[in-house]
């Protein structure tokens, strides 16, 4: 992701970094973008960098190869999973306790390929709201 590419590879601020949100909500649900900093990073910075690169998104938006490495590696999970017992079960369980049908899952990687950049740029509109948004950080319990 963008997000790791600046944070972990060019800028080195942080040791790891990315997003993760849960799809099998029955109503809206979160999403994360997280990164851990270096011991010797700034946080301050960290966060400040996080921000700057939701904004271009919310701005404009990805590129299509950014959505096409996005779209091929979310298909490839889901055909994956169903070559797992546990994962496939999991995924079609989660699903069924929402609301959703098989037909619901097994259509999943169209309806990702199906997806456009114009799309993910009003999604990231309207997640991306600052009135929305939460901002944690977990420190080291300091000795007394």
């Amino acid at each position: 992701s963008r997000l790791y590419k600046r944070l972990v590879v060019e800028e080195m601020i942080a040791s790891e970094a990315g997003t993760s949100y849960r799809g099998n909500s029955k109503d809206l649900s979160q999403f994360y973008v997280y990164a851990n900093p270096h011991t010797d990073g700034n946080l301050n910075s960290l966060v400040e960098m996080i921000e700057e690169e939701i904004a271009k998104v919310v701005v404009s938006g990805v590129s299509k190869e950014e959505l096409d490495l996005a779209k091929s590696g979310m298909v490839a999970d889901a055909i994956f999973a169903r070559d797992s017992l546990v994962a496939g079960a999991r995924s079609f369980g989660a699903a069924l306790v929402v609301g959703q049908t098989v037909k619901d899952v097994e259509l999943w990687p169209d309806r990702i390929m199906a997806v456009t950049a114009e799309e993910v740029l009003d999604a990231a509109r309207y997640v991306f709201d600052e009135r929305l948004s939460v901002t944690g950080v977990l420190l080291p319990q300091q000795d007394s």
